[in-house]
């Protein structure tokens, strides 16, 4: 969330049109969504195996996660001052 509010914010109020903070919101709202869903997937998969757990909680998997999820946050908050 802060990632997001941080790049939005790199933007200004006069590059945003029309009902930007309603729109905004709603793009915070499906970052905070995301993130969940991203680590709900994470957590089932860290319970299927020890293999799996050792995998996403420690090594180079939970790396991955991470840094899927800030590509998420960073393309979400292009979109959102883009659109």
């Amino acid at each position: 969330m802060l990632l997001f509010c941080a790049l939005v914010s790199l933007y200004g109020p006069g590059h945003l049109a029309g009902n930007a903070r309603g729109r905004l919101l709603g793009y915070m709202l499906l970052v905070a969504a995301a993130t969940v869903a991203l680590n709900a997937i994470r957590l089932g998969l860290m319970a299927s195996s020890a293999d799996a757990y050792a995998y996403l909680h420690g090594g180079s998997g939970a790396a991955w996660f991470r840094i899927a999820t800030l590509c998420l946050t960073a393309v979400l908050s292009w979109v959102a001052v883009r659109r």
